[in-house]
């Protein structure tokens, strides 16, 4: 996608996964990256003297070289002779960027930019017409669901949830991620950790998101240190 600054291997990118999977060293990730955002622009595989033109080589053996390797590792496919015969295994994944939060202050928008940490990559069809964000999580309240220390939620925006749904509040000006509960008209925001006490929904505490995804690195560096789901 134009416009969208993604480094190959990025934790921010919503592919960062499957290409450490994969083994790849630094030089293949970015030929891989070239490969999607020509196919992302609507465009078709690139040929070998494409390839060498935008990486500054001069031989289309080194080009072949790389693809050649590449394809021994299923990143990419080679069919037939044709010029451009090497091509992505896997057809990329629409995305867009989601502000990353910091902390959640009453009494603002909860996109405002002065909360925003960064940018994180994810598939476009999280994305909600309300809004959608992302925060970083700390601690262990709800390892009973998956999501550990050093994950980031992606949500969408939105002050209501149903009955079950995973969301992030607003505790202070802190946030906090939860399972939604409501019994006998009373809300409360529950942890998957026995360890820890459920938090009563009141006027201090606000829902402003309902979790719809979560990405996790694998070398498990972390993004919002401030946000906290413990």
């Amino acid at each position: 996608m134009r416009g969208i600054e993604r480094p190959a291997l990025d934790y921010h990118s919503n592919e960062w996964y499957v290409l450490a999977m994969a083994g790849l060293t630094a030089q293949q990730a970015a030929i891989v990256r070239f490969f999607r955002d020509l196919a992302e622009d609507g465009g078709g595989p690139p040929t070998l003297r494409e390839v060498c033109t935008h990486f500054g080589w001069s031989s289309t053996g080194t080009a072949r070289d790389h693809l050649r390797a590449l394809v021994r590792k299923g990143v990419l496919r080679r069919s037939g002779r044709q010029a451009r015969c090497y091509a992505l295994t896997t057809p990329p994944v629409a995305a867009a960027a989601v502000p990353v939060l910091g902390r959640v202050p009453a009494g603002q928008p909860l996109l405002a930019e002065e909360n925003h940490l960064g940018e994180a990559t994810v598939p476009r069809s999280w994305l909600s017409p309300q809004g959608s964000f992302a925060v970083g999580v700390t601690g262990d309240s709800m390892t009973g669901v998956g999501i550990v220390d050093g994950d980031l939620i992606v949500a969408r925006a939105s002050d209501t949830a149903r009955d079950g749904d995973i969301v992030v509040a607003r505790c202070g000006d802190a946030a906090t991620v939860k399972r939604f509960e409501r019994r006998a008209g009373r809300a409360r925001l529950m942890p998957e950790n026995p360890a820890h006490e459920p938090v009563i929904v009141d006027e201090d505490t606000r829902i402003v998101g309902v979790a719809v995804g979560l990405m996790r690195d694998l070398r498990r560096r972390k993004l919002g240190e401030e946000v906290k789901h413990g």
